[in-house]
């Protein structure tokens, strides 16, 4: 893991709303779907300085400053 920022920081926490319900109805697509999510997050974050410390499932934890 990267070093962590210090001083002021934003804490980021992401979560698919309904995602148990997207997975029952795209079935095998919803992998796809959540690595598209996920690389637009670590994009998103990774350009404003930001730390992805964790993910579980279809979960973002992540430090910004």
């Amino acid at each position: 893991m990267s070093q962590l920022p210090g001083g002021t920081v934003t804490f980021v926490f992401t979560d698919i709303e309904g995602s148990t319900r997207h997975l029952t109805s795209l079935g095998s697509d919803f992998g796809r779907v959540v690595d598209r999510h996920h690389d637009i997050l670590r994009e998103g974050i990774g350009v404003h300085g930001g730390i992805v410390v964790g993910t579980e499932g279809d979960a973002f934890f992540a430090v910004c400053v």
